[in-house]
């Protein structure tokens, strides 16, 4: 888009349908500031378009003429001097992408708020077997910290008991190699000395 530097565009190339206006000649009532989603965004873009500076892809997020927000991707630039000059540039619909982004992000905020909260031990291991973390759960089952196991092999922590040893250290190895297991049984000693059997409930978690 092409616009007149505090002005609506001049030359809009499809900026007034992102933002759900009919035509340019309706876009062009109202002012660019009302296009932002939040006015307190325009002004640093503004400035640093003023000194010269080219914008590229920036994540822009304007109001439709609905009152919707729309992302875009917007690159521009300063064109000229004076009273005259104007910001020419492109911008691109990311609209989908953005809520994508966001929705994964809230998922895994979610997940994660379940996995502090969950009563169940969770431990997440890397493919070598070093634990990766832990949920409070797991520290108050084993009577260990989080800084007491964290990066540590699962099996120099000390918590299985000599039986359960080969079993958990074969368990890993099917796992890690893809298969899929069924729940098994483990026998761990806390810190306290106790003896706890863990139902243990293993996957391999693919990033």
């Amino acid at each position: 888009h092409r616009r007149h530097a505090g002005r609506a565009p001049q030359r809009s190339d499809g900026l007034h349908v992102f933002l759900g206006y009919g035509s340019r000649d309706e876009a062009l009532g109202d002012r660019v500031r009302s296009f932002y989603w939040d006015s307190a965004a325009q002004a640093p873009l503004v400035e640093r378009l003023a000194r010269g500076e080219v914008l590229v892809n920036e994540e822009v997020r304007f109001r439709r003429k609905d009152g919707q927000p729309i992302w875009v991707l917007m690159s521009a630039r300063r064109v000229g001097d004076g009273p005259e000059a104007v910001f020419e540039g492109q911008i691109i619909d990311i609209t989908e992408r953005k809520t994508a982004v966001e929705a994964v992000a809230e998922s895994e905020r979610r997940y994660s708020e379940l996995v502090q909260e969950a009563p169940d031990a969770i431990i997440s291991l890397d493919l070598e077997g070093r634990i990766l973390s832990l949920n409070p759960a797991a520290e108050r089952i084993s009577g260990y910290t989080a800084q007491e196991m964290l990066g540590r092999h699962f099996v120099e922590v000390g918590l299985l008991t000599e039986e359960s040893l080969g079993k958990a250290l074969e368990e890993f190895q099917r796992v890690v190699s893809g298969e899929e297991r069924r729940p098994f049984e483990l026998r761990i000693v806390a810190k306290s000395g106790a003896s706890v059997v863990l139902d243990t409930h293993p996957r391999l978690i693919r990033r």
